[in-house]
C-alpha cells in the first residue's frame, strides 16, 4: 500500500514537471514580444514592447572588438512601445509612448524636428510633438575626432490611435526627414502590445 502511494506521489511529481516544462515556450514567446516591469520604489509598472533596430547605417569607421574589426554605424535608431499604471494591478492606459534612440555620427539628426507622423496603409496621421528625453554627445563612442550623438525622444498617443497604428497592414513612420516601414516582426511587438492596451 505504502509503495503504491508513493510511485502515484512519483507519476503526479512527473506529469506537474511536464506540464511546466511544456508551459515554458509559451511564457519565453510572450516575454520575448512585451516586458512587464514593476518598479518597486515608484510602486508602478511599465509595458513595453522589445527595443527594435528600424534603422542602422554602416559608416566607414572600423571599430576594434574581441571577435575582430568591423565597420561602425554611422547611424543607429531603435524604437520601443511602452505605457505606465500604477500598483501591481493592471489599468486601462489611457495613452502608449512611442520611444526612440538616436545614435549618429557627427551631430544630432533631430534637433530641428518637432512633429511625428504615420502612414497607415496610406492615410497619413498626425502623431503630435517629440518631446525631448535625452540630447548629448555619447562619450563611450568618441574616436579619434568623430562624435556620436545621442537623442531619446519620446511622443505620446492615445491608446485607440496606437491600437489603428499596430492593427494597420503597412506602417511608415516619418521623424524630420527620415523615414522608415516598419517591418513584419516590428508589427508584430507592437499588436501583442496593443492588445494588452486595448484590453
Amino acid at each position: 500500500m505504502a509503495r503504491a502511494k508513493r510511485l502515484t506521489l512519483i507519476i503526479v511529481g512527473v506529469i506537474t514537471c511536464l506540464l511546466v516544462v511544456s508551459q515554458l515556450p509559451t511564457a519565453a514567446a510572450q516575454s520575448s514580444q512585451v516586458k512587464i516591469l514593476y518598479d518597486k520604489t515608484k510602486d508602478e509598472t511599465t509595458e513595453s514592447t522589445r527595443i527594435m533596430t528600424v534603422i542602422e547605417l554602416i559608416g566607414t569607421l572600423e571599430g576594434r572588438f574581441p571577435e575582430g574589426t568591423r565597420n561602425l554605424p554611422a547611424e543607429n535608431l531603435k524604437m520601443t512601445a511602452y505605457f505606465t499604471y500604477s500598483g501591481k494591478t493592471f489599468v486601462k492606459p489611457e495613452s502608449v509612448v512611442l520611444a526612440f534612440l538616436s545614435l549618429v555620427q557627427g551631430d544630432a539628426k533631430y534637433r530641428d524636428t518637432d512633429d511625428v507622423t504615420v502612414q497607415l496603409d496610406g492615410q497619413s496621421l498626425n502623431l503630435g510633438k517629440l518631446r525631448v528625453v535625452d540630447r548629448r554627445i555619447d562619450t563611450n563612442m568618441q574616436m579619434n575626432n568623430v562624435h556620436y550623438w545621442r537623442e531619446a525622444l519620446e511622443v505620446s498617443v492615445k491608446t485607440a490611435e496606437f491600437v489603428r497604428i499596430a492593427n494597420a497592414g503597412k506602417v511608415t513612420v516619418q521623424l524630420g526627414k527620415t523615414h522608415f516601414d516598419l517591418t513584419a516582426a516590428h508589427m508584430k511587438s507592437l499588436r501583442t502590445l496593443a492588445k494588452r492596451a486595448g484590453a
